[in-house]
């Protein structure tokens, strides 16, 4: 029996098997788009998140510059692969402002030194982010925002007074992406798959106007069934995605079968002596068998049968 999985721990290595599958998916940072007809359900221009999202590129960039992410993966034990949709030295394309300049999410998020994160986990949870322990279910990528953060701190517009490092707030859901959508958090975990689909934010309802802005006839995702639900579309039509923070190869595995287990298994499926001499005295019979119908053919086929019919007719009258 094959599984898909992101990485094995020392104790799993040694029982299974690893086949590399070559399938490769992109992990990132969603982050809500700025309001427009394209995007209804985005942020207002007073918490517009372009100036934060640079921050986080820029913060992401500097990490992968350093290759802080492949030292935490072989710290963790966690299988990703370097995938990169920003060049490390290409920072200019993501322009920061002076800290006291700072518009939308990135002036909140510098005031007020926190950013609340939508996280994998119990329906509506918070956290406050004050040890060293982060996230402990994804330590691995607890590690790398922190990571991110400690980057983000180090960032100054032109005049070269450093942003600080916030601290971080996780709310935690099994749908972290409506809570993207209703503006609780100001961004997810670095670890989002951007190889998915939008289908709606899945939140409890009663009627169109509980679910969040959508390109509809009502102006809201479709409440069916008492849920929220939308039209399938592809994860980046819906959000913004930051640069990919690291890829990962889909993995199958198999248990791994020892000599032991071999040696069992063969003494398992041996024949008994009863059994075996039944099974060969049989098989000689039928090829006695064959071998006689063969000859008395071609005896026929000469004219000299190997029983005369003469002599069979007497036996019978």
């Amino acid at each position: 029996m094959a599984g898909c999985l992101v990485s094995l721990s020392e104790e799993d290595n040694a029982v299974l098997n690893v086949i590399r599958s070559g399938i490769i998916s992109g992990h990132a940072i969603f982050t809500l788009p700025d309001v427009s007809s394209e995007y209804p359900h985005g942020a207002a221009p007073e918490v517009s998140g372009k100036e934060f999202r640079n921050a986080i590129n820029l913060a992401i960039m500097k990490v992968q510059a350093q290759g802080i992410e492949f030292d935490l993966a072989a710290k963790y034990q966690e299988n990703i692969v370097d995938v990169r949709t920003c060049k490390i030295d290409n920072t200019d394309e993501f322009p920061i402002p002076n800290r006291a300049e700072a518009t939308g999410l990135l002036k909140t998020v510098l005031e007020k030194g926190i950013i609340p994160i939508g996280t994998f986990g119990d329906l509506n949870s918070t956290d406050s982010d004050d040890s060293d322990e982060g996230d402990e279910e994804f330590p691995f990528h607890s590690a790398y925002l922190d990571a991110i953060l400690d980057q983000f701190a180090k960032l100054s517009g032109p005049d070269r007074i450093a942003y600080g490092k916030p601290n971080v707030q996780r709310l935690y859901a099994r749908s972290s992406t409506a809570n993207l959508l209703r503006g609780r958090v100001y961004m997810s975990e670095p670890y989002f798959v951007i190889d998915n689909v939008y289908s709606g934010s899945k939140e409890r309802c009663t009627s169109d106007s509980d679910c969040v802005r959508a390109n509809t006839v009502s102006g809201y995702e479709s409440c069916k069934n008492n849920t929220c639900v939308g039209y399938t579309r592809p994860v980046s039509e819906v959000f913004k995605l930051s640069c990919l923070t690291y890829g990962t190869e889909s993995l199958f595995i198999t248990n791994k079968i020892s000599i032991e287990q071999i040696m069992v298994n063969e003494s398992n499926t041996k024949v008994s002596g009863g059994v075996l001499a039944a099974l060969i005295l049989l098989a000689v019979s039928l090829t006695g068998a064959i071998m006689l119908l063969g000859l008395m053919a071609l005896r026929e086929r000469r004219g000299t049968p190997l029983f005369d019919s003469r002599i069979l007719l007497r036996n019978e009258q």
